[in-house]
């Protein structure tokens, strides 16, 4: 923003005083009805208290934005002063930067014949940037569902001296189906541009109703990890997509132009949905990366990626992806992260550290070591025996919740060296009841699954029975009669399998240097051939598992 834009933010601002009442009293004070009228099924706003402060509120909030700044930036600016970053934080708002927008119109090349639909269009800065870019557009229509952002969009459009066609839709750009913009009297869209909220899966409530209409008309299932940004991109790939009758005849192709965080380029999740658009409705896609100069500091992982999506192509497939019988790992295994020390060279020693120490042996539970390389399907006593000997730090500290006095003396001599260090305060030691008693599992995993990897995660059968760290997952079988006979096949299945989900971008996140990583909760809801559920589960354990999955 201009200083001129800063100063009345600051100055509206002491009169908002963090109330949202008052910033709507504002708004509806300063609207004028061809204000309301750029409102497509406007809300009923309250009449506007006249306090003896408004008058010149008002005046200040028209002349900020008649003056021909950043009128969508000033709003934003206001609208943020008056809604804790709390609030905005759990419903996804971040109000994308003037600079960006037009970064991101210049990318597009938009013509004369688009009609641009913007979902979720916050303070209307894509149709600010549009009209000063002097683009003769066929039509814009911002989209937003929530009532105050609706009239600081259509403030915005009255101020920068908009085109009739150019209109604010106050609905919820999940429901829209394409028949509605023509109900309305719009023309529907053929290019849908967005900065989506930025909700991450566990905050999404409310989704089954969504995902089962996207699978119905997109023959997409949205990975259960997927964010409020998948389910815009899918939604505006199924408006957008309803007519192709423009595809292959020198018309403009329908496009969507989305924003992104930067985790959406290694999310599997993302990129499973990108293939799918390709494979199932012939959408092929450009990666851009958002300059540095173009994001604000506080919002840089919400504006990273910048993808431009065109559709060349007719539908060539609906197969899905989901497992055939149901089965899913969380119905096999228990998966859970590793034991977290907080300090590994403290808590997990050497067998000449031990000896050093005088540690008993009581006191020592045989441990993974981190930093090994393991091929093999399994992971035997004689492995671990051979990391002992050639000087791997092998024996976890393993010590009850009891005061250090009824401790050994070597073991409270070694105690006062952590207090010393710092151990006693790290992160890890206030979650503890006791800093120095880790929560150990009560008997060690059955499995070994990689965290991090190359290529596919890989499962390991845990004969040696040792104990392991965060830098890799552990799996218990579910069903206790899974005995040792069978754990060759099953890890060949379930490493043949991890190469399927990870060919078919089905979980994990990568980063740079094809290093991928997956969680735990991640890994349960893949799918699970039916040849390994019969090996490890008792039916009544997968549909009893199934039914809790997939509420």
């Amino acid at each position: 923003m201009t200083s001129e834009a800063d100063f009345v933010v600051s100055e509206l601002s002491r009169f908002v005083k963090g109330s949202v009442e008052t910033l709507l009293q504002l708004l509806v004070a300063a609207a004028t009805k061809n204000t309301f009228g750029r409102i497509i099924d406007c809300p009923t706003y309250p009449v506007a208290c006249r306090t003896p402060d408004l008058p010149g509120a008002v005046t200040l909030l028209r002349q900020g934005l008649a003056c021909g700044a950043n009128a969508a930036g000033l709003l934003a600016g206001l609208y943020t002063s008056a809604r804790p970053l709390a609030h905005r934080k759990q419903i996804g708002q971040f109000f994308t930067d003037s600079k960006a927008a037009d970064w991101a119109i210049k990318v597009a090349r938009l013509g004369r014949t688009e009609s641009v639909c913007d979902a979720g269009a916050g303070t209307a800065v894509f149709a600010e940037t549009l009209v000063k870019a002097g683009l003769d557009i066929r039509s814009y229509t911002g989209v937003e569902n929530d009532p105050i952002l609706a009239l600081c969009a259509a403030h915005v459009l009255a101020a920068i001296g908009a085109p009739p066609s150019f209109k604010i839709w106050y609905t919820n750009f999940l429901a829209l189906q394409r028949p509605a913009f023509e109900t309305h009297g719009l023309i529907p869209p053929t290019v849908i541009i967005s900065n989506p909220p930025f909700i991450r899966f566990q905050n999404l409530r409310g989704r089954n109703r969504i995902l089962a209409a996207l699978r119905g008309s997109l023959g997409i299932t949205l990975s259960a990890f997927s964010g409020a940004g998948n389910y815009f991109l899918c939604r505006a790939a199924d408006i957008v997509g309803q007519n192709s009758s423009d595809i292959g005849t020198g018309k403009s192709s329908p496009r969507l132009l989305f924003f992104f965080p930067r985790e959406a380029a290694g999310a599997a999740h993302s990129r499973r949905l990108r293939d799918d658009l390709g494979r199932i409705h012939g959408w092929r896609w450009d990666e851009h990366f958002v300059p540095e100069s173009k994001i604000e500091k506080q919002q840089s992982n919400a504006l990273a990626l910048f993808l431009v999506f065109e559709r060349t192509g007719v539908r060539m497939s609906t197969q899905g992806r989901t497992s055939q019988h149901g089965y899913v790992v969380g119905d096999a295994l228990e998966v859970k992260r590793g034991i977290s020390t907080g300090c590994n060279n403290f808590f997990v020693l050497t067998d000449a550290e031990a000896r050093k120490r005088e540690i008993p042996r009581r006191r020592l539970l045989p441990v993974l070591p981190t930093r090994i390389s393991n091929k093999n399907r399994e992971f035997s006593s004689a492995d671990w025996e051979a990391l002992r000997l050639s000087g791997h730090p092998c024996w976890l500290l393993s010590l009850p919740s009891d005061d250090i006095q009824d401790l050994e003396a070597p073991v409270q001599a070694y105690l006062r060296e952590g207090i010393q260090r710092g151990l006693h305060s790290t992160p890890t030691a206030h979650r503890l009841k006791t800093w120095f008693s880790l929560p150990i599992p009560p008997r060690p995993p059955d499995v070994f699954i990689t965290y991090f990897f190359r290529g596919a995660p890989r499962f390991v059968v845990n004969t040696a029975r040792v104990h392991h760290l965060t830098n890799i997952l552990g799996g218990w079988f579910r069903h206790a009669a899974t005995t040792a006979p069978i754990w060759d096949q099953l890890v060949d299945v379930l490493n043949a399998t991890a190469v399927e989900w990870i060919d078919e971008h089905a979980a994990g996140r990568e980063y740079r240097g094809g290093l991928r990583k997956i969680e735990p909760k991640e890994l349960q809801k893949l799918p699970l051939p039916a040849s390994v559920a019969k090996l490890i589960c008792r039916q009544e354990d997968v549909n009893e598992l199934s039914l809790a999955l997939f509420d």
